[in-house]
């Protein structure tokens, strides 16, 4: 599957203040995740492409191979907030393909990063007449086009480190992100759209922790932090 996304992303260090994560569990149309461990392709210096690991249950896995296409979009951003939006390109996969790079996460852990990811979601139509939210619970919603907000409490460190069960392992992080998909509407109207909505609503303490200085993809992200 080819999937192409405008996105925001802003991550900061330490644990996520409680006004923000209560924001987000007390939203009946938001959908709590269980948490999981993603595993992410070290490529020391470059910000711009990502590969990442999933395993399920048993021996599945997911792979993600996602290069960024853009790397500067024009949009206009709500009074206050800086970042940077991005256009990229996911192809996501099954099979053989993710097997043989899962075989690589056990012979050469050094070259792999894990992050537990505690998720909430929530999902926007991308209607150019009324822009709502719906209930991210059910999941077939959250594929139709339009944007995905997360909050996720993560926790980065080696992949012998980190684990589903044990939140408090790792370095400490925590992250709000946006990724829009074209519907009726172009995906970066409905990002922006998306993102006046939420920053109206939110509390102070997530909006002024909203700047350039955090804004990063993951891989952006894990260039600068060393891992």
């Amino acid at each position: 599957m080819i999937l192409q996304t405008i996105e925001i992303r802003w991550i900061i260090p330490g644990e996520a203040p409680a006004a923000v994560k209560d924001w987000y569990e007390r939203d009946p149309l938001c959908s709590a995740e269980k948490p999981r461990v993603d595993y992410y392709l070290k490529f020391p210096g470059d910000e711009f492409i990502g590969i990442k690991l999933r395993r399920y249950t048993g021996d599945e896995h997911n792979l993600e191979f996602k290069p960024v296409k853009k790397a500067s979009v024009s949009l206009p951003l709500p009074s206050g907030i800086g970042g940077r939006v991005e256009e990229w390109e996911k192809w996501s996969m099954e099979g053989q393909a993710a097997q043989e790079l899962s075989k690589l996460l056990r012979k050469q852990p050094d070259r792999w990063r894990a992050v537990r990811k505690a998720r909430w979601l929530r999902h926007y139509t991308a209607d150019p007449q009324i822009i709502r939210k719906i209930d991210a619970n059910q999941k077939a919603q959250r594929s139709t086009p339009g944007c995905n907000v997360e909050f996720a409490e993560l926790g980065l460190g080696a992949i012998d480190e980190i684990k589903e069960n044990e939140p408090a392992r790792g370095r400490p992080f925590w992250t709000i992100g946006l990724e829009a998909t074209s519907g009726a509407q172009p995906a970066d109207k409905t990002l922006e759209q998306v993102l006046r909505l939420e920053c109206d609503q939110s509390p102070a303490e997530l909006t002024r922790r909203l700047t350039a200085e955090n804004s990063r993809s993951y891989p952006s992200w894990l260039t600068r932090v060393g891992a």
